[in-house]
Formats: structure tokens, sequence, C-alpha cells
């Protein structure tokens, strides 16, 4: 038996100053609140692949110039998360997968910070966002 946790990314998408969030939907890990894009990885993906592909699958939104901000365990200790920031051209975002996404806002770091249920690893994610400011 493996001990090895399953592998996700979070990325926090921005155009200008404003970052993409979603509301997971119902039935979801974390339903009802709202987060970055997210999601597993797939045998054989890198990071920043999977970053690319969840942003597509969840909300079809393109993104590129992708940093890497850090790693840390999920909040339920269940999976090694992989933290990453991404520029997106244009704002296009829409809900391309309800099953997972019940909406989406962008949102400025002060909206973000004040969403409730903000654990203390997001907000040192957030705050790594913050310093690398706008490219």
């Amino acid at each position: 038996m493996s001990t090895e946790k399953p592998e996700g990314v979070v990325v926090f998408i921005r155009h200008g100053d404003r970052y993409l969030f979603i509301l997971r939907a119902e039935g979801k890990s974390l339903a009802g609140l709202w987060c970055p894009v997210s999601g597993a990885m797939e045998p054989g993906e890198r990071q920043d692949e999977t970053a690319v592909r969840e942003a597509g699958e969840e909300v079809a939104q393109p993104i590129h110039s992708l940093v890497r901000l850090g790693e840390s365990p999920s909040r339920d200790d269940h999976w090694r998360l992989h933290w990453w920031l991404a520029e997106a051209s244009e704002r296009v975002a829409t809900i391309h997968s309800p099953r997972e996404v019940a909406d989406l806002r962008w949102l400025t770091c002060a909206e973000v910070r004040a969403l409730p249920d903000r654990s203390t690893i997001f907000l040192e994610m957030l705050a790594r966002v913050e310093r690398i400011g706008t490219r």
C-alpha cells in the first residue's frame, strides 16, 4: 500500500489587480467555499500543465506566465498541494464545469482576505502573490 499522498495544484489566476475565484459546487470537496481554481495532477503531468488544464476545464480561462509559490498539505492533510500564480491576458472565464463550479468572480486581494474560512496556508500564499506584484 502506497503512503504517498495524491498531488494537486492550486492556481491564483490574476488579471490586473483581480483574481479569479470559484464557488465550489455542492457535492464537491470544499463545497460552498470560494477558492482559486484547483485540481488533481494526472499521472505524468507536470504541475504547470495541471494548472493550465484545470483553468481550461473548470472555467475556460487561458493562462500564461506561471510562477510557483510553494507547496503545502491540504487542510485535511490528505493531499500535497502545489500553489501557483498565473496571468490571464483577458477575463473570459465562464463556468465550464457546473458539476465543480457553482459561480465565479474576479476579486481584489482585500476581497479575498475578507472571505470566510481562510486557512493560514491560504493567507500565506496570498501574501506571496502580493509580494510578487503585477507584471
